[in-house]
This record gives structure tokens, C-alpha cells and sequence, in this order.
């Protein structure tokens, strides 16, 4: 649940959910940081993101309530070979796009890995059997480079196909 109340107010609404996603802009906010102070100290990454597993998910409190918190975007720190993903919006979307199919296709995230629920439809779980799909895949980002405007007519660019570079480019967007 989440309680919501208008600033300044002191009037609370309970909020009950079965998802919740918050989407937000350019700067931290409030809500990552209130997450990470009820989180176990294994949450916390560099610059006030959150860890995360390969599905994710990241560490909770309890056993219990393991799986029930994806963290996407942003305030994700997704580990790699050489870091972690940077704050991109193409991460970001390729990650809602996974956390979606995680969810819609009924998969138990308290597991590792995540495995279809058995009360998931006959339907969806045979068709996602015969694709070998019972487990969930790990989330895998597909580099597709990246074009940045740095300002007074200048501007970078990255062109990749997954680890592929394909053109690098730095200077006047003239």
C-alpha cells in the first residue's frame, strides 16, 4: 500500500495496489531514498541507487517479501562486466519493457530464477513452455549507442550494435 496526502495536509489515504510503478524525471527523488532507508544495507549503491539482481529485483528486508519490489531506470544499479548500466532512457525503457513481460507472463519473482506460477493460465504457460520460457531469462541490454547534445554546437555520438561499435563521433554538430 502507499499513503498518500496532500502537502501540507494531514489527511492520509491508503492507497491498496498490486503493482505500483512510479515514473519519474531527471533528479532523485524523495522515493528512492525512503525505499533505501527501509531496505537492508546490501540495497544501497553508489549515488543513491538501488542494487539489483539480473530480474530486477533488489534485496529485501525479509525472505518473505523477497521479489515484490523491481527496480527499473535510474534508480537501478544494474551490475555489469565494467560497472553498472548508466541512467538512460534506453536503459530505462528496455528495462520496463522486461519488468512488464516479467509480470504479464505470470512468472513467481520470489524465486531465483523466476518461474512460471502454476495457476498461470493453460494457455500462456504451455506457449511459453514450448519457447523454453518456464524460467525467466535474466534482463540483457541491448546497446543501440547513444547521441548527445553537449552544447555550443557541439554534440557526441556512439553508434553500437549490442559491444559492436559501428561509429564514434565528438565535435561541431554543423
Amino acid at each position: 500500500h502507499v499513503l498518500l496526502a496532500p502537502k501540507g495536509s494531514d489527511i492520509e489515504e491508503n492507497l491498496q495496489f498490486g503493482v505500483c510503478l512510479w515514473a519519474a524525471g531527471t533528479a532523485p527523488v524523495p522515493l528512492v531514498q525512503t525505499l533505501l532507508d527501509k531496505l537492508p544495507e546490501e540495497a544501497r549503491a553508489r549515488g543513491n541507487r538501488i542494487n539489483v539482481d539480473q530480474w530486477m529485483r533488489c534485496p529485501t528486508p525479509s525472505p518473505e517479501s523477497f521479489g515484490s519490489i523491481l527496480v527499473l531506470g535510474d534508480a537501478a544499479a544494474f551490475p555489469t562486466k565494467s560497472g553498472v548500466l548508466p541512467q538512460t532512457a534506453q536503459v530505462a525503457g528496455q528495462q520496463g519493457a522486461y519488468a512488464a513481460r516479467l509480470i504479464c507472463r505470470g512468472y513467481d519473482l520470489t524465486a531465483t530464477p523466476p518461474v512460471l506460477k502454476p495457476d498461470v493460465d493453460f494457455a500462456r504457460a504451455t506457449w511459453l513452455k514450448l519457447r523454453g520460457l518456464n524460467e525467466a531469462e535474466a534482463f540483457k541490454f541491448l546497446n543501440l549507442g547513444l547521441l548527445a547534445y553537449v552544447g555550443s554546437g557541439e554534440a557526441l555520438t556512439q553508434i553500437e550494435i549490442g559491444d559492436v561499435p559501428i561509429v564514434s563521433y565528438a565535435g561541431s554538430t554543423s
